[in-house]
């Protein structure tokens, strides 16, 4: 790996904010550049090698466009994709919680 895509990958990963891409940027970091095996970094991020490995050969076809998740099959999700982020994002008023009591019940 030359300089100049070593630099991309360190960019890339600081300027991530998807948590789920900066894990993928770093495990391929840490082959690409550290030169650790796919094992061990499958290891340390408590994964399966296959998973590392594919991440690894989706970054040397598609470079950083590789990393994200790709479309998958089955039946779509039930929740729209903004409202899931406001979920894991803390709320904005879509996940309200069970109903709370108007008053306290008596003993």
């Amino acid at each position: 790996m030359d300089e100049k895509d070593r630099d991309l990958l360190i960019r890339a990963y600081k300027a991530e904010k998807d948590h789920l891409i900066g894990n993928r940027i770093h495990a391929v970091c840490m082959v690409k550049i550290n030169g650790l095996e796919i094992s061990e970094v499958a290891s340390l991020r408590y994964c399966d090698a296959r998973t590392v490995s594919g991440w690894v050969r989706r970054f040397d076809e598609d470079g950083l466009a590789g990393l994200p998740d790709r479309p998958r099959s089955g039946r779509p999700p039930r929740v729209a994709l903004k409202n899931i982020r406001k979920i894991i994002a803390g709320g904005g008023g879509v996940c309200r919680g069970p109903p709370q009591p108007s008053h306290r019940p008596d003993p």
